[in-house]
């Protein structure tokens, strides 16, 4: 490929920025999380256990896990319904999403509490890539859990910051 000709890329291979899981495990109280089932070789993502490209739809997490999930922006119903899945095991899922409250996967599956903030998350490009555009849709951080207290927590830590933070009904 000539220097002259810019990649395409596929919107379900840029990655979170660090400082975006770096809020969410800070509002979790930890310094990792126990697993990145949605990765791709590029993360920076702090987990135990990660599973690039394949295989983390199928992570079963015990009681008391905590996940970051960045699932592909195509196809959110998979990854939001595994999400949903581990949260009624005892599980907890932080991550990032297309905000689009309209789609069967949000209405069916969607978040117990996000945080919308001011402004368009700008993803990390995989390599090659110069377009800076990439995804720029409104977002929300996320999290799936049944966990009183970590609910408490993302709220009164994502409530200092600007943005809006909101509750599934």
């Amino acid at each position: 490929m000539s220097s002259s000709k810019k990649k395409k890329s596929n919107r379900d291979d840029w990655c979170t920025p660090e400082w975006l899981w770096k809020m969410a495990l800070k509002a979790a109280g930890r310094r990792a999380f126990d697993v990145d089932p949605f990765s791709n070789e590029l993360s920076t993502v702090r987990a135990k256990k990660t599973y690039i490209r394949r295989g983390g739809e199928k992570h079963v997490m015990k009681p008391g896990e905590i996940a970051w999930a960045n699932g592909p922006f195509s196809k959110p119903r998979p990854w939001f319904e595994w999400a949903y899945d581990q949260m009624l095991i005892g599980g907890s899922v932080y991550g990032v999403a297309k905000l689009d409250t309209s789609t069967l996967a949000w209405k069916e599956f969607g978040p117990s509490i996000i945080w919308l903030p001011p402004f368009r998350i700008e993803y990390v490009p995989p390599p090659g890539v110069e377009d800076e555009s990439g995804p720029r849709f409104i977002s929300a951080v996320c999290l799936w859990t049944e966990d009183g207290r970590l609910e408490d927590r993302f709220q009164s830590f994502f409530e200092k910051e600007d943005g809006y933070v909101g509750w599934r009904s």
